[in-house]
């Protein structure tokens, strides 16, 4: 291979050159310190770097988020201590108001004490912190939270909120608690919403064995109260019982013979009248296939089933609660990595597959096949009972009735015997609106309202018919503020007779209780916020170690390692000048030199 002159030239110029180069990085490395001094130098570590670095930050900001979070959670901390010593003050006052021998200028002195507790108190519950926000707001930070309200008593205009500040990258700590959490804490009384309200059916309801209802309501949420037909009886008799926010009957049923005339009810610790439901006060129940409502709980969910296996066919097996679910070519269908069979419990709700059935009481072999879109369960909109004494007869006599369309104004009546007392049954004059009879000519005091029916429509009307409302326990809270308030103006009061002793003793044992409640939540409070700062003191050590580690991993990355470095240099001066001095003599050799 030929080799010329100015080759040779080139090629040693270059190399002296990329020496040269060398020589340069090695030195702006050893002067900056940094063996990445631009993203060229090695993309790959760049990459990680800035990766890093973003970690590293946002590490800074969630010990930023610590130590913010740590002066708010030791501000409370103190606030709640100098507030319990105010609480635990006034109950030493309460306790000394109770001494027979004081006068009424010593209790007077007393409520005065109280008076000025009070005030100093509420400073406190509306204590600010550094930024001006209250502290016991909740999430309305901006808002004074206790204000003094023209009847003199203290309301809370905060809410329940808390605000989360994220300290690390899975976890969030509550830097705050909620006025209403922390001093609404004593309990006043407990009382029961009717929902929804003006039942005309029950009135004067009334807890009268606090104790008593708390216990037995404990535990059970809303109650359903259920006053139905005793179908048992030809004759119009009446029942009522008690259903758990599940749906478990937990009392009754119940007889009520003297319902008529209204009859008081006392039931653990909890006192009502029940008067007659009138006939449009009742509901009949009603179900297909043993379903008594379809309805889309998760549009999502229900979309995609569809979209993957088309309608569904429902099929239940009663004898075992349990129901199979097949498509259009009758393959098992599978929902969440389930598939058949599928466990159901009767006259309760069940979410499958993002469709909600609300399941009666199924009969073997019942099937229904549903879609999207949702077509009507059933063709009957509305269950009347008209008359009371006939349906009282009608299902003291037939149990549950069947009703089965055979076309648009016709149907046949079924009773739980599977006898058929109706056959034929003819609503051409009314389309809309059907009067039960049986045999025909024979009222059975049940309208129901249909819209457009088809022959092969069968709808089961369930028994008993009743009415229902829901009993919601609340327990009445009082803060702080207006237990001492209260017990302030009793205090007050001249002592003139027995009434007045009465009313003192009550006060006084009442403020005893409720002081005791208001001291067990500050307990609970300051020691979830103890656990809270210890949380957070573990998490800024976690988060030192890991920008400790990351910082470690940065400089192994992109800091120059000195020793290796200034090695590097001299090779490369040591190259350098090695090329310098053999192009001096190659630069000899030339033909040029060669001829001459």
């Amino acid at each position: 291979m030929r080799i010329s002159t100015r080759q040779t030239f080139l090629n040693s110029i270059s190399n002296m050159q990329n020496s040269q180069s060398k020589l340069a990085d090695l030195q702006n490395q050893l002067s900056t310190g940094k063996k990445l001094n631009k993203p060229s130098d090695d993309p790959v570590a760049a990459a990680q770097v800035v990766k890093l670095n973003r970690e590293l930050a946002q590490t800074e900001k969630f010990q930023d988020n610590i130590d913010v979070t740590q002066r708010r959670l030791e501000l409370e901390e103190t606030v709640l201590e100098d507030l319990n010593n105010a609480t635990i003050r006034i109950r030493e006052l309460t306790i000394q108001a109770g001494n027979g021998t004081l006068s009424d200028a010593d209790r007077k002195t007393i409520a005065t004490e109280i008076r000025g507790l009070v005030e100093y108190s509420a400073s406190l519950m509306n204590t600010q912190d550094a930024q001006g926000e209250y502290l016991f707001a909740g999430s309305r930070g901006f808002d004074q939270p206790y204000v003094l309200g023209p009847n003199g008593s203290y309301n809370y205009v905060g809410d329940d909120g808390q605000r989360l500040i994220q300290v690390a990258p899975e976890l969030l700590v509550p830097s705050n608690d909620s006025g209403e959490f922390l001093f609404e804490a004593a309990s006043e009384t407990l009382a029961v919403d009717l929902i929804p309200s003006g039942q005309g059916f029950i009135s004067s309801l009334e807890v009268v064995n606090e104790e008593v209802f708390a216990s037995y309501a404990a535990g059970k949420g809303d109650l359903a109260l259920e006053v139905q037909l005793d179908t048992t009886s030809a004759t119009p008799a009446w029942q009522y019982q008690f259903k758990d926010s599940s749906g478990a009957v937990i009392e009754g049923p119940v007889a009520l013979p003297d319902i008529a005339t209204g009859e008081l009810v006392e039931l653990n610790g909890l006192q009502f009248t029940l008067s007659e439901p009138s006939s449009s006060d009742l509901v009949i129940q009603q179900q297909v296939s043993g379903i008594k409502e379809l309805t889309v709980a998760d549009p999502v969910a229900a979309t995609a089933l569809y979209n993957q296996v088309g309608d569904i066919t429902l099929t239940f097996d009663a004898t075992n609660n349990q129901f199979s679910l097949t498509d259009g070519d009758g393959a098992a269908v599978s929902v969440d990595g389930q598939s058949n069979p599928f466990s159901y419990t009767e006259d309760s709700d069940l979410v499958i597959g993002g469709f909600r059935l609300d399941i009666g009481t199924p009969e073997d072999g019942e099937t229904l096949t549903f879609g999207l879109p949702l077509a009507d369960l059933s063709p009957v909109n509305d269950i009347a009972v008209t008359d009371i004494t006939e349906y009282a007869s009608a299902a003291n006599s037939y149990g549950e009735l069947e009703v089965q369309f055979t076309s648009a104004t016709t149907y046949d009546l079924v009773d739980s015997s599977g006898t058929t007392i109706l056959s034929g049954g003819d609503f051409s004059a009314t389309p809309t609106s059907v009067s039960l009879e049986a045999p025909a000519g024979t009222s059975l005091g049940i309208t129901l309202t249909v819209d457009s029916p088809v022959a092969g429509d069968v709808v089961k009307l369930k028994i008993p018919a009743g009415t229902e409302t829901t009993l919601r326990p609340e327990e009445q809270k009082q803060n702080v503020l207006d237990v001492a308030l209260e017990l302030a103006e009793v205090l007050e009061q001249p002592l003139v007779g027995g009434e007045q002793h009465t009313a003192l003793k009550d006060a006084l044992s009442s403020a005893l209780d409720k002081l005791k409640q208001v001291e067990e939540r500050n307990l609970e409070a300051r020691t979830t916020i103890g656990s809270r700062v210890n949380s957070l003191e573990s998490t800024k050590t976690s988060n030192n170690e890991f920008k400790l580690f990351t910082k470690t991993a940065l400089s192994a990355i992109e800091d120059v390692d000195f020793a290796e470095a200034i090695s590097e240099l001299q090779l490369e001066e040591a190259i350098l000048q090695a090329a310098q001095a053999s192009f001096v003599r190659i630069q000899e050799l030339s033909l040029f030199n060669f001829i001459r």
